[in-house]
């Protein structure tokens, strides 16, 4: 679905065999998310939008570190609004 938007949440996440498959619950799916998301984990980035043009993320060379190389040439830009957070005490 060209233009869909998937939130990265754990309430989108669907089972799925060898992969994570996130699904925005009106048919759009985008699979193979680990990568991406532990490079932006990794560089604190916890606002982002990514683009993907296919089904899955490309896989590259099966680790976060081509992703941390990208986030880290484009740069990251500071946000003024506050983070929510959770904080989980046990």
């Amino acid at each position: 679905m060209s233009g869909a938007r998937i939130p990265a949440l754990w309430d989108h996440v669907t089972p799925s065999q060898l992969c994570t498959l996130l699904d925005n619950g009106q048919g759009a799916t985008v699979s193979t998310v680990e990568h991406v998301m532990a490079a932006l984990a990794g560089t604190g980035i916890n606002n982002a939008v990514v683009e993907v043009n296919g089904p899955e993320v490309p896989i590259l060379d099966g680790s976060a570190a081509p992703f941390v190389q990208g986030i880290l040439a484009a740069g990251v830009r500071r946000q003024t609004a506050p983070l929510r957070a959770i904080r989980v005490l046990r």
